[in-house]
């Protein structure tokens, strides 16, 4: 379980040097003709999403195996509550 969650970590690591590569690929054409790099965004963003969902999935799991119950639960109640922090910050945002 930890080997699969450091696999998800650098999985999603190397997506998101995707995306940004392709983004600065696309900032040095001055946003001109970068169909091949918003193809390349979009593939990466799509397969993060599922390798997101995955790595959180064992993170839980991981949570069960490494705590007794209460502390798993505090710990999630936690970073449910950072999230929802960080949420209503971004609100009101373009991005």
């Amino acid at each position: 379980m930890e080997a699969e969650y450091a696999r998800l970590d650098v999985v999603n690591g190397v997506l998101t040097d995707m995306i940004f590569a392709a983004g600065d690929a696309m900032a040095g054409k001055d946003w001109r003709g970068v169909e091949f790099e918003r193809a390349r965004q979009d593939r990466a963003a799509e397969h993060g999403s599922r390798a997101y969902a995955e790595e959180h999935a064992v993170w839980d799991r991981l949570l069960d195996y490494r705590y007794d119950a209460q502390d798993a639960a505090e710990i999630r109640a936690r970073v449910a509550a950072d999230g929802e922090r960080r949420k209503r910050g971004r609100e009101g945002r373009s991005r």
